[in-house]
């Protein structure tokens, strides 16, 4: 079920006793089983999982949160919140019942961006990923983490668009291919900055323009120009129809003069 991104087809599908070669669609499809779903082996049908990629920003980087892998076959490895879907759910309803039971967040928004399907993504079972971005503030993820005895894993993107994971400049690695989910995450609120609700779920209720700078600096990776930057966003109408509001308060203390504080007006819609 692909209600927001692409489906990714992996090029280096195997090929199946009776597929007939399709017409190359630029190097995307290369070939057609014909065989009906419904009389395909049991062993033959891949398992579809969702993971969720829960993204937040404190300390100058992006944050993840990311569970041990508690397992012999990864003792020493990080994975992303994951389940599999069941029978009898949608994809949406598997995300929702991961988000509550396993991250305590279960009204958080969610934005779908891939579906990982290359068949060798794991090397004991065929499986899918329909894979999801959610966002939020420092304090929400922080508590989360905690109370979850969850690791929370810092992010950067580097020039290839790989994610590199790091927990106190130790670089730390994850089951299958949960680094290049994290990264296409990352990577997809790079492409919809400007579309997208979940940057500004990443802020506390109260924040500075440097606090807004600073989270879409860390999705750009790199630095923007601040007046142009804190003169527009000021004036812009969020996706959600919501605009920055003065609250009428400043930072206190610090070396720099105080800083206005703002909010987000929402109107009637929810947070």
């Amino acid at each position: 079920m692909l209600l927001f991104g692409r489906l990714f087809v992996c090029e280096r599908e195997q090929s199946r006793p009776g597929a007939t070669t399709a017409p190359d669609l630029g190097g995307v499809m290369r070939e057609y089983d014909p065989t009906p779903c419904h009389e395909r082996r049991r062993c033959d049908a891949a398992h579809m999982t969702t993971a969720v990629v829960l993204l937040s920003y404190w300390d100058g980087t992006l944050k993840v949160m990311m569970n041990e892998g508690g397992s012999e076959r990864f003792p020493d490895r990080l994975v992303l919140p994951t389940s599999y879907v069941r029978f009898d759910q949608r994809v949406d309803q598997a995300v929702r019942d991961l988000l509550y039971h396993e991250a305590k967040m279960g009204d958080i928004k969610v934005e779908h961006f891939q579906t990982f399907s290359c068949p060798d993504r794991d090397s004991e079972a065929r499986t899918m990923c329909c894979a999801y971005v959610g966002a939020a503030s420092a304090e929400d993820l922080e508590f989360t983490a905690m109370i979850n005895d969850r690791t929370v894993v810092d992010v950067t993107i580097d020039e290839l668009g790989e994610a590199q994971l790091s927990i106190g400049g130790m670089p730390v690695r994850t089951v299958l291919d949960h680094s290049e989910i994290i990264a296409g995450a990352v990577l997809h609120l790079r492409r919809h900055l400007t579309s997208s609700n979940l940057p500004w779920r990443m802020l506390e209720e109260l924040f500075t323009l440097n606090d807004v700078q600073q989270i879409h600096e860390a999705i750009l990776g790199h630095r923007l120009t601040t007046a142009f930057f804190r003169k527009s966003v000021v004036k812009r109408t969020l996706p959600d129809g919501g605009r920055l509001v003065p609250h009428g308060q400043a930072t206190r203390g610090g070396a720099h003069r105080p800083a206005r504080l703002y909010y987000i007006d929402r109107g009637k819609q929810q947070w």
